[in-house]
């Protein structure tokens, strides 16, 4: 499925939001998570139903998108920035589906009652809803000494590599497109600072998560995880099941903490017969 690049532009905040788009119909948005971009989505959007209108956000310090330095939670600037983004899009519906950090973004949006009355459907992918060990990735830019340290003596693309193996149950299976798309982030002017700050921001959150209310979730919830997760445990993809009502879990053997990169194929098959289900 052919994809292109938009910008949205909030006239409040000033930040420039950079999103992928493809297809034609009901508008389906995804999210990715810390440290990544919407390439995280390009492996299985090929083999995604084209009659619907796929919406890949950039967050912010991220990939295309603005580095922010004014925004004193980062946290809270992107979930402002991806509400305004939600708001400005014409659908009356929309399914939301986050990996990670983008779905713990996602859910926090849902509290907006504004967004949870145009959500028709959830896709959930590895997401930290529950209160845990921070994974090293956030730990490693939250040391902001060692880890500007650290990204001027070691390429960035070697950065990006190691920090793939952490997320990859198989290496073998990372595509060289995801490590290039990812250098190219990482090296941009700021990127390196939006990550310290940001990860210094989610560790506040996790030392006092905001609560989710997931027992009030509504809609068609779809779980997935690897089974090897080593980021965000597979028992938090179990306990998120047991909190949202009705919600479905897939579990994906032998992958990793981002199935639509480490088993693009199969994630799109779970994917798009949920769609069907919830057409």
């Amino acid at each position: 499925m052919p994809t292109s690049w938009n910008y949205s532009v909030d006239p409040i905040l000033g930040s420039q939001l950079a999103y992928r788009v493809g297809g034609l119909g009901k508008s389906v948005v995804l999210l990715h998570g810390f440290g990544t971009t919407s390439a995280t989505w390009m492996p299985c959007v090929a083999a995604l139903p084209a009659k619907y209108r796929y919406f890949m956000p950039d967050l912010p310090g991220h990939g295309r998108s603005t580095r922010d330095r004014s925004a004193t939670d980062p946290v809270q600037h992107s979930l402002d920035i991806f509400t305004a983004f939600l708001n400005s899009l014409a659908a009356d519906q929309y399914i939301l589906v986050g990996h990670s950090l983008g779905g713990l973004l996602v859910l926090l949006a849902l509290l907006n009652d504004s967004i949870a009355a145009r959500t028709s459907a959830l896709v959930l992918v590895d997401v930290p809803a529950f209160p845990q060990a921070l994974p090293k990735v956030i730990r490693f830019f939250r040391a902001r000494v060692w880890s500007s340290v650290l990204s001027s003596l070691l390429p960035s693309r070697t950065l990006v590599y190691l920090a793939q193996r952490e997320v990859f149950a198989q290496p073998s299976r990372i595509p060289t497109f995801l490590i290039d798309e990812y250098t190219a982030s990482l090296r941009a002017h700021g990127t390196i600072r939006s990550l310290q700050r940001l990860a210094a921001a989610l560790s506040d959150w996790a030392a006092s998560p905001p609560p989710l209310h997931l027992d009030r979730i509504r809609v068609p919830t779809l779980i997935v995880w690897g089974s090897h997760d080593e980021l965000v445990p597979p028992e938090s993809g179990q306990a998120l099941h047991a909190a949202i009502p009705g919600s479905t879990l897939s579990v994906f053997p032998r992958t990793g903490h981002a199935p639509q990169e480490e088993c693009p194929e199969d994630f799109a098959a779970v994917f798009s017969r949920f769609l069907s289900e919830v057409a």
